[in-house]
């Protein structure tokens, strides 16, 4: 299991920046910012970031196929791949599993772990998260599942 300790800006559910009661611009905790990144990369396709055209996991490619086969045969590496490429994670602290809940819905689990920098310093072990979305790959866009 890899380290990681990169840390983003921490945002509310609105997405404004939160600030600490000093004034300052608090940051997330690394498990937290690599949560918010791996969201990212999975909703996001190939050329849709102006600043990077190759950022994402591009599974939107996926959307129109009829063949739910095909959906559940490529929708792992191009997740594994995504990962790979954009460098957020290590590949062997991500699994994914993609089964069919319906005539045209996959629900896909994203799991990831590791050792992640807490902000007081201190590093979680074992420590993993789950991402889970409803994939309607005949059309329309991925739906976040979230535990709250």
């Amino acid at each position: 299991m890899a380290l990681y300790y990169s840390r983003d800006v921490e945002v509310d559910v609105a997405g404004d920046l939160v600030v600490n009661s000093r004034g300052d611009i608090s940051l997330n905790d690394a498990e937290d910012s690599c949560k918010h990144a791996m969201k990212f990369m999975l909703a996001t396709d190939f050329n849709e970031l102006a600043a990077d055209s190759g950022f994402g996991s591009n599974i939107g490619s996926l959307i129109g196929l009829e063949d739910m086969a095909l959906v559940l045969e490529r929708i792992f590496p191009l997740v594994q791949e995504g990962v790979g490429r954009q460098g957020l994670m290590s590949p062997d602290d991500v699994d994914c599993m993609a089964v069919p809940v319906a005539h045209d819905q996959v629900l896909l689990i994203v799991r990831c772990r590791g050792q992640f920098l807490q902000n007081n310093g201190e590093i979680k072990t074992d420590a993993q998260f789950s991402l889970k979305y409803l994939f309607p790959y005949k059309e329309a866009r991925l739906t976040e599942i979230t535990d709250d």
